[in-house]
């Protein structure tokens, strides 16, 4: 499992646009999504954002509140080597058929950005991205600007 950092701005192109990008190989392709979404994409990567509430006691699955205000089982293919309780975490996954998301790597966020994050907002974001997909690019990698 990677643990992921955020992502990162760099000026390239031309006329030196910013260009912000978060590093994803075409494998990486994910939705960006709510717990109440997961349904909709079983077997498809996903990215979830949310509060990490409980890790169980082996440290391989936690417990988080995803930004509708649902629990959501994240499941890892190893023991977690920090203590991400009560802190802000995009998980990027894979949902099975239990609505659980097989955890393929995640970025955490310090205690300072978790208290900051408007998650109402953030999740009205993600249902207005949904609900408008003709205008909103779901689960690409960002591409150069030219």
């Amino acid at each position: 499992m990677r643990i992921l950092s955020p992502a990162t701005c760099e000026f390239r192109g031309k006329n030196s646009h910013q260009h912000c990008t978060d590093k994803m190989s075409s494998q990486d392709i994910r939705h960006r999504v709510n717990a109440s979404m997961l349904h909709t994409f079983q077997g498809d990567n996903v990215a979830l954002m949310g509060v990490v509430k409980e890790i169980d006691n082996n440290g391989t699955s936690f417990q988080m509140e995803s930004s509708d205000g649902q629990s959501v089982h994240i499941i890892l293919n190893e023991p977690l080597s920090e203590d991400l309780t009560s802190l802000l975490v995009e998980v990027h996954g894979v949902v099975d058929n239990r609505n659980n998301i097989n955890c393929q790597n995640y970025v955490p966020f310090t205690p300072e950005v978790t208290q900051s994050f408007d998650m109402e907002t953030y999740n009205k974001a993600i249902k207005l991205s949904h609900s408008l997909k003709d205008h909103y690019i779901q689960g690409g990698p960002l591409e150069p600007m030219e």
